[in-house]
């Protein structure tokens, strides 16, 4: 079988040099070259850097774990191409999330927040915990390492949506809570330090108990091991469109 050629972006950030090891060991996958504004290879494949015009070679799919501005950089070049795109690079702004819509009417593009199969499987518990502990007050904390660029975390925002849309949108988000909360408020909050991978707890507090579902990173490993699953299945899709990992689950 042959090996399908990988672009990574961010390929020397600390998600994109996992990702790069992973497909290394892959016998599915190969990386092709890597995009990031430090073009040393420790791994030897080609680095480039900004800016850039073109794929410099034929790529089959695209893996970003970048920072926003490197994805809407990308992103023209992938549909220039038409290759198929896995985002894992959160904090974009309101108007880069429309572009990214408007990008997925051309190509497909796989996109989450999150790429642990283990996360994502508490996104759906959270479904229905926020139908079983309707009176309950919910928080969400996440603690993520020093480097974490954005903050709330993509995972936490994910969580906030997943439970709203459960209740039809009966919740606002507060974060860095500095007054006393409303009924119809879920708090959020953030803490950065070492190099914790990640950790996520939502709690339903009661009057008389408290509920936690909790998900620890113990390696970041699963990320990207997540990714290239992605990246596995975007390639098999033909319709341009957003793809989550809702998709993925009901495969």
């Amino acid at each position: 079988m042959e090996k399908k050629n990988v672009f990574v972006v961010g390929c020397n950030g600390r998600m994109g040099k996992l990702v790069c090891d992973l497909i290394q060991k892959s016998k599915e996958l190969t990386v092709a070259y890597g995009f990031d504004m430090n073009t040393d290879s420790e791994s030897g494949i080609n680095v480039y850097c900004h800016p850039i015009t073109s794929l410099p070679c034929p790529t089959d799919v695209i893996i970003d774990f970048s920072r926003p501005d490197a994805t809407m950089e990308i992103l023209p070049l992938a549909v220039d191409r038409m290759v198929p795109m896995v985002i894992a690079t959160t904090g974009f702004t309101d108007l880069q999330e429309e572009s990214i819509k408007d990008y997925a009417k051309l190509i497909p593009i796989f996109k989450a927040s999150n790429m642990s199969y283990g996360v994502n499987a508490v996104k759906e518990l959270l479904k229905l915990a926020a139908q079983l502990f309707y009176d309950y007050d919910i928080e969400i904390n996440e603690f993520h390492h020093r480097n974490k660029a954005d903050a709330p975390s993509g995972t936490a925002n994910m969580f906030f949506d997943t439970i709203n849309a459960s209740r039809n949108d009966a919740f606002v988000s507060v974060y860095g809570r500095t007054e006393k909360r409303t009924e119809r408020e879920i708090g959020i909050s953030s803490n950065r330090g070492g190099a914790f991978p990640g950790e996520h707890t939502v709690t339903f507090a009661g009057s008389n108990d408290f509920i936690r579902i909790q998900h620890f990173a113990h390696n970041p490993s699963i990320f990207a091991e997540g990714a290239l699953n992605a990246a596995l299945y975007i390639m098999e899709q033909t319709v341009p469109r957003i793809y989550t990992m809702d998709d993925y689950f009901k495969m």
